[in-house]
C-alpha cells in the first residue's frame, strides 16, 4: 500500500511538471508536494507492520494471513472439532421443534466421528423453554456444550428498539466468533463449523478429512469450504438419514450446491487471535448475509488459502446454473455435509400452514418464510416478557 501511494504521487507529481508549461501556477506544484507529504505520512503511520511483509495479504475485513510454514506445529489434542449452534428455531421457516428432532437424529447417526474428533455443541439464545430444556436433555452426556445466554435487559428494551432486540435472538455470527474462540482452546488442528441442522456421513467425513490433510500438507491450504446441500422435503418424507448413506443413495433427496460451511485449520485460527481479530462481522445479521458476506471476501482476498473453492463458485447462490450433478463432483473431492429439514415431521402431501411455501424449494421460498417469522418472534419475545 505504501509502495502503491507512493508511485501514485510521483506520477501526480510529474503530471504537474509538465502541466507547468502550459498553466504557469506556483499553487500547482505546492499542493501536490502537499499532498504526497500528507497521504504518505498517514498511510505509513495506520499500516500494521506486518502488512509490509511481502508474504502477507490484506482484505476488507482487516484479516492479515501468512503461510503456515512459518509457523511451528503444536501437539493436537484431537483431529477436529466439529461445531454445530442451534438457535431459536424461527416458524413457520421451520417446525417448532426442529432442532431438538433433528439433533436426536445427529447424535444417534454420528457416533462414528466421536474418536478422532471432539464435538462442540452451542446452545445459542433460545427463548422457547421447552425447546431449550429438550436440547439441553439429548445433550446432557455432551463433553463440550457452550451456552450464549440471552440478556433480559436487551429483551426489555424491545419497545423502543425491536430491531436490537430481534438481532439479539438471532445473532448468529456472535455465535460462531464465541464458538470459534471455545474450540481454539481445545488445540485441535481442524475446526470445522456447522449449522445446527447439519448431518455429516461416514462417506462424507472420510472424504473431507482425507482432502483436508492433503490440502495443509501439499498446498499449504488453511481454510477449505465444504459443500453442502438440502435434504428436498418432498422426497424426503419419512426418510431417516443414516451414517452408511452414500452420495448415489441421495441423489434423488437433494438439492444442488447450497452456500458451503467452513473448515478452519489451527494456524488460521492462531493468526486471528495474533491480530485480535473475531471472523464473523455480528452487525450482519441473520437472513442478510451473515455467513455469505465473510465467504465474498475470503475467496477475493484469500484464494491461495483456501481450498475447495467451487464449494462456493458453484452454488446456488453464486450461479443460477448449480445443479445436483455440481454437488456431486465437488463432493467426491471435497466431502460434504447434508442439511436436515426444515420440517421435519410434516408430510409435504398434506395442507401446509400458515404458508403453503416449502422451505427447501429455493431460496425465494426461505426468503419469504423467514420474512414471515419475524412477526412470530415479535409475538414470542412479548409472549416471554409477561410470563
Amino acid at each position: 500500500m505504501l509502495l502503491f501511494v507512493l508511485m501514485s504521487c510521483l506520477i501526480v507529481y510529474v503530471g504537474s511538471r509538465l502541466q507547468r508549461r502550459t498553466v504557469k501556477s506556483k499553487w500547482v506544484k505546492v499542493n501536490v508536494i502537499k499532498y504526497c507529504i500528507l497521504i504518505t505520512a498517514t498511510t505509513a503511520l495506520l499500516t500494521p507492520k506486518s502488512q509490509l511483509s511481502s508474504n502477507s495479504s490484506l482484505d476488507s475485513t482487516g484479516i492479515i494471513l501468512t503461510p503456515p510454514h512459518f509457523f511451528t506445529t503444536p501437539a493436537y489434542s484431537h483431529k477436529c472439532a466439529i461445531i454445530r449452534i442451534f438457535g431459536n428455531n424461527l416458524h413457520p421457516l421451520q417446525q417448532q421443534n426442529q432442532a431438538s428432532r433433528n439433533l436426536h437424529t445427529i447424535l444417534t447417526e454420528e457416533s462414528f466421528i466421536e474418536t478422532p474428533c471432539v464435538k462442540v455443541w452451542v446452545i445459542n439464545r433460545i427463548i422457547n423453554a421447552t425447546e431449550k430444556s429438550e436440547i439441553e436433555r439429548l445433550l446432557r452426556n455432551e463433553s463440550h456444550v457452550l451456552e450464549i445466554k440471552i440478556d433480559i435487559e436487551v429483551l426489555r428494551s424491545y419497545g423502543s428498539r425491536p430491531k436490537q432486540a430481534l438481532n439479539h435472538l438471532t445473532d448468529i455470527n456472535n455465535a460462531r466468533n464465541e464458538a470459534l474462540l471455545f474450540a481454539r482452546g481445545l488445540r485441535v488442528e481442524w475446526v470445522i463449523l456447522l449449522d445446527g441442522n447439519s448431518f455429516i456421513t461416514s462417506e462424507g467425513y472420510n472424504t473431507l478429512f482425507s482432502n483436508l490433510d492433503y490440502e495443509f500438507k501439499s498446498r499449504g491450504k488453511i481454510l477449505s469450504f465444504i459443500p453442502m446441500s438440502r435434504l428436498v422435503e418432498h422426497n424426503s418424507y419419512g426418510f431417516q438419514l443414516k451414517h452408511s448413506h452414500k452420495l448415489d443413495q441421495l441423489r434423488d433427496r437433494i438439492s444442488n450446491m447450497q452456500e458451503p460451511y467452513l473448515a478452519l485449520h489451527y494456524n488460521f485460527l492462531q493468526q486471528l487471535q495474533q491480530q485480535n481479530h473475531l471472523l464473523f462481522d455480528s452487525r450482519r445479521s441473520y437472513g442478510h448475509q451473515s455467513k455469505l458476506y465473510l465467504l465474498r471476501q475470503l475467496v477475493s482476498q484469500h484464494s491461495q488459502f483456501i481450498a475447495c473453492e467451487d464449494a462456493f463458485k458453484k452454488c446456488a447462490l453464486r450461479t443460477w446454473k448449480s445443479t445436483v450433478e455440481d454437488f456431486e463432483t465437488t463432493s467426491r473431492q471435497c466431502g460434504y455435509a447434508i442439511r436436515m429439514l426444515y420440517w421435519p415431521d410434516r408430510n409435504p402431501d398434506k395442507p401446509r400452514e400458515p404458508s403453503n411455501s416449502s422451505p427447501e424449494s429455493s431460496n425465494g421460498s426461505r426468503s419469504h418464510l423467514r420474512t414471515l417469522s419475524v412477526s412470530y418472534l415479535i409475538k414470542t419475545i412479548q409472549e416471554f416478557l409477561h410470563s
